[in-house]
């Protein structure tokens, strides 16, 4: 959080960063929740048999080295390295500038879990120098990195896809999407409209598009009474959007409770 201070972020950049009991409890209970999953390693899927009579299967086996390039989010650097661990594979952690203590002492956590396993503890790797030329010099090493997985924002995904030598698994855009249906419970579905924007308004898994039936009728700031995808590029709700993005921008959730409690749900 120091180094963060520093940098006059926004308050939802610097929420996660934070680090409390109770999300550290979360990310052990994270970690517990993968040891209990089954072991990936070895086992068979797909059998088939081909037409010439052999029997053709699938058998899942570590990728090798791991390398993952991740923003200020110090839990990603436990969720990621004991996702590796269980399916047999190296992780090498490059984490953003503003998280590095936390990533540092959480990686000094998973290293003690490893020795006392009796494993490898060069098995879970963070860089620790945040010079941005290494993450450059680590999508170019396809002699020692099997698969790069970037996680953040849509400008670090492409960049890492385009240049990198080594296999990527990427995503984009989150586009967290909420469907309201003229058959939904209209007070629940006002609820889970509100906490899915405002439970943690910094997180990727944030609401980003609340698309309502236009078998709804409702009453907002379109000119309109028939509701529509509250996007940008949808004319008639630019300004619901704007208004949305403004808010949003300025973390002031109670103007976004407001907002969403004045849509009057009725059947068509």
């Amino acid at each position: 959080m120091e180094e963060a201070s520093k940098k006059d972020l926004l308050d939802s950049f610097i929420d996660r960063l934070k680090l409390n009991d109770q999300r550290i409890d979360s990310m052990i209970s994270g970690i517990y929740k993968v040891i209990d999953l089954n072991d990936p390693v070895g086992q068979i899927t797909n059998k088939t048999t081909s037409p010439s009579g052999f029997l053709v299967s699938k058998m899942r086996v570590p990728l090798g080295v791991i390398g993952i390039i991740y923003e200020s989010r110090p839990n990603v650097t436990a969720d990621a390295s004991a996702l590796c661990l269980k399916s047999g594979n190296v992780s090498v952690l490059r984490g953003g500038s503003e998280a590095i203590s936390s990533n540092k002492a959480i990686e000094q956590c998973m290293i003690e879990g490893l020795t006392s396993a009796e494993l490898p503890k060069n098995s879970i790797q963070l860089l620790k120098n945040q010079d941005r030329a290494l993450v450059a010099e680590m999508i170019k090493r396809d002699k020692e990195i099997d698969l790069i997985i970037p996680r953040g924002g849509k400008n670090l995904i492409q960049v890492i896809a385009k240049d990198s030598s080594v296999p990527v698994l990427k995503h984009y855009d989150g586009l967290c999407h909420v469907y309201i249906d003229e058959m939904a419970d209209f007070k629940k579905a006002k609820e889970i409209a509100l906490n899915a924007k405002t439970y943690r308004y910094g997180i990727c898994g944030a609401m980003e598009t609340l698309l309502i039936s236009e078998k709804i009728i409702y009453r907002g700031t379109s000119t309109t009474k028939k509701s529509h995808l509250i996007r940008s590029d949808v004319p008639i709700t630019i300004p619901l959007y704007e208004r949305l993005n403004e808010i949003y921008l300025s973390a002031d959730i109670s103007e976004i409770k407001i907002s969403l409690k004045e849509l009057i749900f009725e059947e068509t």
